[in-house]
C-alpha cells in the first residue's frame, strides 16, 4: 500500500467519524431508576363509586384513593378516611370477592325509583366495574354489603378540627 492510499484511507476514516452523530445526554434528562436501587412501586388504587336514580334522580360520584382521600361529587371539600375505615373498605371489597363478580346484576325491570350503583376498582391501571340496583334479585349479599359500606363511608360528615 502506498503512502498516498494510506493517507486517503486516514482522511476517509476521519471524514466518516466526523459525520457520525454524537449523542450527549441532556442535563435535564432524568436517569431511569435502577431495578436494584428502586423501592417497590406502591400500587395505584382507586375506587369510583357512582349512585344514580332514586326519588330525586340523583347522580353522585365519589372517588377514593389509596390514601383514603374521598373526592365528593360537585365542588365539595374532600374528606379523609381513617386507617380503620380504609381497613373496613378493603375487607368489604375482599369479602365481596370483587374481581370475581359478574359485570352486571341489573334485572330486566329497573322500575320504581331505585338507586343504580356502579363500582369501579382500579389497581395499577387495570379496572373492574360492577353494575347493580337496589334489591336486585341476583346480586350477592356481599355486593350489597360493599354498597352499604361505601355509602356509609362516603357520606360521613367531615371530622371536626381538634
Amino acid at each position: 500500500m502506498t503512502a498516498k492510499h494510506l493517507l486517503l484511507g486516514v482522511i476517509f476514516t476521519l471524514a466518516l467519524v466526523g459525520c457520525a452523530r454524537s449523542v450527549v445526554p441532556s442535563p435535564l434528562a432524568t436517569p431511569a431508576p435502577s431495578p436494584l436501587t428502586s423501592p417497590p412501586a406502591v400500587p395505584e388504587v382507586y375506587v369510583t363509586y357512582q349512585r344514580s336514580g332514586g326519588l330525586v334522580g340523583a347522580h353522585d360520584t365519589w372517588i377514593i384513593d389509596l390514601q383514603g382521600k374521598v373526592t365528593p361529587p360537585g365542588s365539595g371539600a374532600s374528606a379523609q378516611l381513617t386507617s380503620a375505615q380504609m381497613a373496613e373498605l378493603t375487607a368489604a371489597i375482599r369479602i365481596a370477592n370483587f374481581t370475581a363478580l359478574q359485570d352486571s346484576y341489573l334485572p330486566k325491570d329497573t322500575c320504581c325509583d331505585r338507586y343504580e350503583y356502579t363500582i369501579t376498582i382500579t389497581v395499577n391501571g387495570r379496572s373492574k366495574t360492577v353494575h347493580t340496583i337496589d334489591a336486585s334479585p341476583t346480586a350477592p349479599p356481599e355486593l350489597t354489603q360493599l354498597i352499604n359500606t361505601l355509602t356509609r363511608l362516603v357520606t360521613l360528615p367531615a371530622p371536626a378540627d381538634q
